[in-house]
């Protein structure tokens, strides 16, 4: 059986390259993510980032960069792995980005909609620093 998944997307005034470039560089987590991401530091494993949450620590590990628009990323924490599909799209002269949030086995509505809700600040907070 699927999960149950929310697609969340805002569009962004910044062209597809520039938001990807941004998006992509997981540098940038803790800036646009920070309910999530409080800190971000390279680890010794390709494309895996340690990340201080409020919750402890968490290890995230992203897709290579692509020419897609591609920012896939899986999050581990507590032995738990989360997939989290992540993309920018072209929209017209500016671009869209799409959080596709899943709701987890064992997780309860409210969980699904504070998280929901976290996402959608980030997406928000991402589109005030790209168009600055």
């Amino acid at each position: 059986m699927a999960n149950h998944v929310v697609h969340l997307s805002v569009s962004i005034n910044r062209s597809v390259d520039d938001t990807y470039n941004f998006l992509s560089d997981p540098r940038n987590f803790s800036k646009w993510a920070p309910g999530f991401c409080l800190s971000i530091e390279e680890t010794t494993t390709d494309n895996t980032w340690k990340i201080q949450t409020s919750n402890g620590e968490a290890y995230a590990t992203f897709v290579e960069k692509n020419k897609l628009g591609v920012v896939d990323h899986y999050v581990t924490m507590d032995k738990v792995t989360v997939y989290i599909p992540l993309r920018v799209l072209a929209n017209g002269s500016g671009s869209e980005v799409v959080f596709s949030l899943f709701k987890q086995p064992n997780m309860s509505d409210v969980d699904l909609e504070k998280d929901k809700a976290a996402v959608e600040k980030d997406l928000q907070s991402l589109k005030a620093l790209l168009e600055k």
